[in-house]
């Protein structure tokens, strides 16, 4: 399996055009620009799905940070999948989430297979 160690989390190849991203809590801003710049090269600057691991962050990710992750991949990416820990984290990630339009499909799960299998089902649709 094709890795990526970064200091907000770790990056696996999980399959063809699927990968996954185990975040970590990180306060440093300037690391996550250099995460991001990193994590693009990683995926060859080709577009994916991704499985965005949530459920080691115990407190929110702060709205910079959000939102140049999401500007930095969001035109690489064609679907995410979300995990999180409990109900009370659906219930957050879902209503920060709403506030912030998305141009591919996302959801929530707390399920790592059942993230995976939408996944593929979203690859297989858009072939």
């Amino acid at each position: 399996m094709k890795e990526l160690q970064l200091q907000a989390g770790k990056v696996s190849k999980l399959g063809e055009q699927i990968y996954c991203f185990c975040t970590l809590p990180q306060d440093n801003f300037d690391a996550v620009v250099e995460d991001m710049e990193k994590f693009v090269e990683f995926i060859d600057r080709q577009t994916i799905y991704l499985i965005t691991d949530l459920r080691k962050v115990k407190k929110a990710i702060p709205k910079k940070t959000r939102d140049y992750i999401i500007n930095s991949l969001s035109s690489y990416i064609l679907g995410s999948a979300i995990l999180v820990q409990s109900n009370l984290s659906k219930i957050i990630v879902n209503l920060a989430l709403s506030f912030k339009q998305s141009a591919y499909p996302r959801k929530l799960f707390s399920d790592d297979q059942a993230a995976l299998e939408w996944l593929k089902m979203l690859q297989q649709k858009n072939k």
